[in-house]
């Protein structure tokens, strides 16, 4: 009896073991090859995230852009966001991040949606946080774009207030895009330089914008320039100027039309994103899929106009400052 009672003890110990043992080997982590797992979005080590802070002449710049660069660098993961207030200013931008008060919308592309939509929150250090963005760009209204005196006094306390909440990547000026020849702007009085009224075609006027943003540039605030302004003056040297309900690319003598007037400004953006001039993106893409603002119908999309958009931009990007005139197409 004594001897059986011995046997069982011995035999429930060695069940425990087991059990034990098996325990141990289910809950050790396994080993899995990590080039086979998938990395969190936010570790991803090819995104492309650009915030945007500025005002319609900003849509107008970057419409395009999200889906020139998934077409160009399809392995890269695009964010694009607009902080957007109707003629906003850079004194507007420096108190509006100064007090975190509401910009007028947010504007996001991401891949999951694949469209533009509004974000609910509008505030600016909410928008300013909302991703990891690796590029953050300012711009001047385009009123005051060839100004510096105008910018100066708002420029490096608003790259400080970003700085200070923990912005991290590359800051960038978006260079806006002059007036066409025509527009009362040029010779009404809007445009000023130190507070006197001055008279501009629109290649002075772009030439006057192209200086202003190279005195920005020079002020260490920015480690990059958007040219998409010198991109869509390039296009008014070509046949490309034709389009636009108003005329020379625009719906209305300010604003661009929806088509290939944006999709100019948007291919420069793109190639410095990416650092290359890339020669060819040709996107069949239909109105409703990037339209954020009303800017009449779409016009011009043929892959021959992309191209020679692709070419405008490309000389833009090459020579941010400089009008590179090319009348021949």
């Amino acid at each position: 009896m004594r001897n059986k009672s011995i046997l069982f003890i011995i035999s429930v110990l060695i069940l425990a073991l087991l059990v034990s043992c098996r325990n141990s080997i289910i809950d050790e982590p396994q080993y899995e090859d990590p080039d086979e797992q998938a990395l969190p979005v936010a570790m991803q080590p090819d995104t492309l995230r650009l915030l945007a802070i500025g005002n319609s002449f900003t849509i107008d710049a970057l419409t395009f852009l999200p889906y020139i660069l998934q077409r160009i660098s399809p392995q890269s993961y695009v964010v694009v966001g607009i902080l957007y207030t109707g003629g906003a200013a850079m004194s507007y931008h420096l108190v509006s991040f100064t007090n975190n008060t509401a910009y007028q919308t947010y504007f996001k592309w991401t891949p999951e949606m694949g469209i533009w939509y509004k974000e609910s929150i509008t505030l600016p250090l909410f928008a300013l946080a909302d991703e990891r963005w690796d590029y953050v760009t300012l711009q001047q209204v385009s009123a005051h774009s060839n100004d510096y005196v105008t910018i100066l006094p708002y420029l490096q306390p608003l790259v400080d207030i970003l700085l200070n909440n923990g912005y991290t990547g590359h800051l960038g000026w978006l260079l806006t895009p002059a007036y066409p020849d025509g527009s009362p702007r040029l010779t009404n009085g809007t445009m000023k330089v130190d507070g006197a009224s001055v008279t501009y075609t629109s290649d002075e006027m772009f030439a006057a914008i192209a200086a202003c943003t190279q005195q920005v540039m020079n002020s260490g605030c920015c480690d990059f320039v958007l040219p998409c302004g010198t991109a869509l003056q390039n296009a008014r040297h070509t046949s490309l100027r034709q389009y636009g309900a108003w005329g020379q690319l625009t719906s209305d003598g300010m604003h661009l039309q929806s088509g290939i007037p944006m999709y100019v400004e948007s291919c420069a953006a793109a190639m410095v994103l990416l650092n290359t001039a890339f020669d060819k993106c040709h996107l069949d893409i239909q109105l409703g899929q990037y339209q954020i603002m009303s800017r009449g119908t779409q016009v011009g999309m043929s892959n021959d106009n992309q191209d020679l958009a692709v070419t405008c931009a490309a000389q833009a990007f090459l020579n941010p400052f400089t009008l590179k005139v090319d009348s021949s197409h």
